[in-house]
């Protein structure tokens, strides 16, 4: 999902139902929400990937969503301190 946010966005727009439990073939049998895939992508903040993250984050509140409650997966944090040892925590906030 990361590297296609366009996308993402461009469904989403045209009436996808993002309410529904995603079941991503990773995660075998195990449902999780939009929120949750959002939040599992890390996206470079300085591409255009990541702005289209940004006006999904922004469509997905203005319908009730809201990005900044969902929790951070933890295997997601480590994956951050690995990728941004000396900036992490910096990295967390913009993400």
């Amino acid at each position: 999902m990361s590297e296609q946010m366009d996308v993402a966005l461009y469904l989403i727009e045209k009436g996808a139902d993002y309410t529904k439990p995603i079941t991503p073939t990773v995660i075998e049998g195990e449902d999780v929400s939009v929120l949750y895939l959002l939040r599992c992508s890390m996206i470079d903040l300085d591409s255009e990937q990541y702005k289209y993250k940004m006006k999904v984050v922004a469509f997905l509140k203005a319908k009730g969503l809201d990005y900044d409650k969902e929790p951070i997966p933890e295997g997601t944090v480590e994956y951050m301190k690995n990728m941004y040892p000396d900036n992490w925590q910096e990295y967390v906030k913009r993400y």
